[in-house]
């Protein structure tokens, strides 16, 4: 999935920062993301946020430490909280270890004309629902209005019963952010910004047409997660 082609030029996105939080797990695997990430794409900035400092070396990366995040719920209330904190482009581009970039040549600026992307997900998510909803929050480009205006909403998630804080975002808020002005992107950008499970109505099936991925369980397959390593060592050596 998503062999890079090293002889693409570097591309530089000069309105974006690549964010990666990390509450409890393995810090050394975010890092090689943000790293594998960046391998052909040039952020403004790459910013680092973990619990624990990583135990590889890094360069160009701004490092903050924080708490150890232990729930699912304080991890959603610390992104809703804090994530504009940790940058000041226009727009900011989640990454995590199992969600990253994969084709670089599939950015195009079209991305920048919404206030969030993220993989679409399958009807089955919220119990048959008649439409097919975006999107996941693991790996997502979101603009600084968008995270700024979240942060203001905290009540509104915990009277929600505290959802993962991307479904309170793009589902139970929606419309009610559209209504302000917030915009989404349609089906057809989503799909080719990431994908996380096939959904074949879409034409998405393996994510090999995506700009990136999240994964859920074996899909796409955790061999990825290596791939990101093995690259970065191959392109440093």
């Amino acid at each position: 999935m998503g062999a890079l082609d090293r002889k693409e030029e570097m591309i530089e996105l000069t309105d974006v920062t690549f964010l990666s939080i990390n509450g409890s797990t393995d810090t050394d695997m975010f890092l090689h993301a943000l790293q594998y990430s960046q391998t052909k794409i040039k952020p403004k900035k790459s910013v680092l946020v973990s619990w624990e400092k990583p135990s590889i070396p890094y360069v160009d990366i701004e490092f903050h430490k924080i708490d150890k995040i232990l729930s699912k719920d304080e991890y959603s209330k610390f992104l809703i909280s804090n994530m504009n904190k940790y940058f000041d482009t226009k727009y900011m581009l989640m990454i995590q270890d199992d969600g990253y970039i994969l084709n670089p040549r599939l950015w195009t600026n079209e991305f920048l004309e919404y206030d969030y992307i993220g993989a679409p997900w399958p009807r089955s998510f919220f119990g048959g629902c008649r439409y097919i909803l975006q999107g996941n929050g693991g790996f997502s480009l979101r603009s600084k209005r968008f995270v700024d205006k979240l942060k203001t909403l905290i009540f509104e998630w915990e009277s929600f019963g505290k959802p993962p804080e991307d479904v309170f975002s793009c589902v139970c808020m929606r419309s009610i952010l559209e209504g302000q002005g917030f915009r989404w992107a349609p089906l057809d950008i989503a799909k080719r910004f990431s994908t996380e499970w096939p959904i074949p109505e879409l034409g998405s099936t393996d994510g090999s047409d995506s700009f990136g991925f999240h994964c859920s369980g074996d899909f796409p397959s955790k061999v990825n997660l290596n791939l990101a390593k093995e690259y970065y060592l191959q392109e440093t050596e």
